[in-house]
């Protein structure tokens, strides 16, 4: 068993030494490669585009029609010039739009454009946050594997150790087989982190592409900018919520059904057209006399004589839909609030508990394996006190490192929460445990 898992874990290592000659993926470059890397962000602004052509397109009048007529044609002989009534005949008409509808489309578009560039920000959010939470997941992995290793340098110690005191009668073969089993535990315990490291990694690769498997990872964790206290008080904190991406895109969703509404109102005007058209006669009476040629000009309107339970049901449908997005936003609205205060609460309260740690528990927990190892070596103390202490402060370490990594993520979702974009790496508590 102990062989199997010392080639397993060497194995799982080899596939990783080619990474040794790889610049370490920060933080920082994993962001952009993600942003780079994202087709959704593109996809909604491409989308955008497409709805900025069509303000243009939809808004523009109809086109005009042109007509080429032979009117009064006498039947008897099909002639063009046999009687004064003949005539060729062109005509250009137009047809305008009800009300204000082609400046309340236009309005429409152009407010949907603008939703769906808010769209798009809300996805670089989310591409933000799921790089971030990934990285840090890899990077807690792969830093459990270093604290392991470095505490099975000390275990292997202790079983040199307790093996030569064995052999001159020192101690009983009872500590031999205990140092022998923590060993192997502990390397198991490695073995099963550098499998979860490798996993988040490959997990990452779907946000950057295959190209980070070779890279090496940073031995130090970058810490991203902390938010301030001023940035929760309840006025900054309204300011801020009212520009995220979530609540700016419903406004704009907003702003579009209200020019719906009015669009719906502007379909119950009556619809005018004009015409002009203009008559060519080519008839000769064989007198010489040539009869003059016609222009005329008609104005056209709707009369909306049947649509008005068709248009007052268009109405209340549009009014209804803009009570919908109305709802929309102001729900948005309480969720992003609420989600913050129950965010920032939970980030204070993981700082809090990483700086405890950071000041009290790891330094008295090296004292105490200190302490044990003296007290062993002296013949004092007894081999489980030792394993114990030794096996405390590893998991002491290990939880402050797990600590570190959800602070951060808890920062990292806070910073989504408010609508911040890219933000600027920082220095936070990076001590080595």
């Amino acid at each position: 068993m102990k062989h199997s898992l010392l080639f397993f874990f060497l194995v799982s290592v080899s596939m990783l030494l080619q990474a040794n000659s790889q610049q370490a993926l920060s933080l920082q470059e994993a962001e952009n490669m993600a942003l780079t890397y994202d087709l959704s962000i593109k996809r909604f602004l491409t989308q955008a585009q497409a709805l900025g052509n069509a303000a243009v397109s939809e808004s523009d009048l109809p086109d005009p029609q042109l007509k080429f007529a032979a009117q009064n044609i006498p039947v008897d002989s099909w002639g063009l010039n046999d009687d004064p009534m003949t005539q060729a005949k062109i005509s250009l008409a137009q047809r305008f739009s009800a009300g204000d509808s082609r400046k309340n489309t236009r309005e429409i578009y152009l407010q949907q454009q603008e939703a769906m560039k808010q769209r798009s920000e809300m996805q670089r959010l989310k591409v933000l946050y799921n790089t971030r939470s990934q990285w840090l997941d890899a990077y807690l992995w792969h830093r459990r594997v270093a604290i392991l290793d470095s505490d099975k340098q000390l275990f292997q110690q202790l079983k040199t150790l307790t093996t030569s005191l064995y052999e001159v009668g020192k101690r009983q073969q009872q500590d031999v087989l205990r140092s022998d089993l923590e060993l192997d535990l502990l390397l198991q315990k490695q073995v099963q982190a550098q499998q979860r490291f490798i996993e988040h990694r490959q997990q990452l690769s779907a946000l950057l592409g295959l190209q980070i498997l070779p890279r090496r990872w940073p031995e130090t964790m970058q810490a991203l900018t902390a938010v301030s206290e001023q940035q929760l008080t309840p006025e900054a904190l309204q300011q801020q919520l009212l520009k995220h991406p979530q609540t700016r895109m419903l406004q704009y969703e907003l702003s579009a059904k209200r020019a719906q509404v009015q669009l719906a109102d502007s379909k119950t005007a009556a619809v005018w057209g004009v015409e002009v058209s203009y008559g060519y006669r080519d008839y000769d009476n064989g007198m010489g006399h040539k009869p003059s040629d016609l222009v005329s000009a008609m104005v056209n309107v709707s009369v909306p004589l049947w649509g008005a339970q068709r248009n007052d049901k268009r109405k209340q449908s549009s009014r209804l839909q803009q009570q919908d997005v109305q709802y929309q936003y102001d729900d948005a609205l309480r969720q992003l609030h609420a989600q913050v205060q129950a965010q920032s609460t939970r980030w204070r309260q993981l700082q809090q508990r990483r700086k405890f740690y950071a000041s009290q528990l790891i330094n008295k927990s090296d004292a105490h394996v200190q302490a044990s190892l003296k007290a062993y070596e002296s013949g004092v103390g007894d081999l489980s006190a030792l394993m114990r202490a030794s096996i405390d402060r590893q998991k002491l370490k290990l939880d402050y490192l797990q600590l570190q990594v959800d602070e951060q993520k808890a920062l990292a979702k806070l910073h989504m929460l408010l609508g911040h974009d890219v933000v600027a790496l920082g220095h936070g508590d990076n001590k080595h445990v």
